[in-house]
């Protein structure tokens, strides 16, 4: 069962993983689109 305290311990670090996984993402996607230059975000030739 779930309570307050456990709400408030997990609560920071849940914000912190979520922070470096959106910068991860954001980050990824700039070196695709500039370092392979395909002039897009994603491109996939199928």
């Amino acid at each position: 069962r779930l309570d307050g305290a456990w709400a408030r311990w997990s609560r920071p670090w849940t914000l912190f993983a979520w922070s470096f996984l959106t910068i991860g993402i954001a980050l990824g996607s700039w070196w695709a689109y500039n370092e392979l230059g395909w002039g897009g975000w994603w491109f996939w030739d199928p």
